[in-house]
């Protein structure tokens, strides 16, 4: 596994549970062609970081043989329970990192408006 390229977005929704779920969605690109099984590897603190940032690689397993020398979108989705200190995360990537804290938006604001604009490279979920 190795970090991605480049960070281009991230959002979060927040499931309203106890404690709260969240899913944790960040778009990217990824320096060539061919490059797999991307996901989001949470960082594991011994004690609580000073910022209260949790923070993620944003990993991909990269590509063996003859690839495409071109620059290629790639999403990747966590889910699970962050932290109670918690107050926003951050995702790295080889050349940049983004960061998101949960007091500056919502989890609408964050995610359900851009699958609506259709900004995000996953599919739209699905309406029940």
């Amino acid at each position: 596994m190795s970090r991605i390229l480049r960070i281009e977005d991230v959002c979060y929704s927040a499931m309203k549970s106890n404690p709260v779920l969240y899913a944790i969605r960040s778009c990217g690109v990824a320096a060539t062609s061919g490059w797999t099984d991307p996901h989001l590897s949470p960082f594991v603190y011994i004690t609580p970081p000073d910022d209260g940032i949790q923070e993620f690689d944003f990993v991909a397993t990269p590509p063996s043989g003859i690839v495409i020398p071109v620059e290629t979108p790639i999403a990747a989705t966590w889910e699970g329970n962050l932290p109670n200190w918690a107050k926003g995360i951050r995702i790295h990537s080889i050349c940049n990192s983004k960061e998101l804290l949960f007091a500056d938006t919502s989890p609408s604001d964050a995610f359900n408006l851009r699958v609506a604009s259709g900004e995000v490279p996953w599919p739209r979920p699905m309406l029940a």
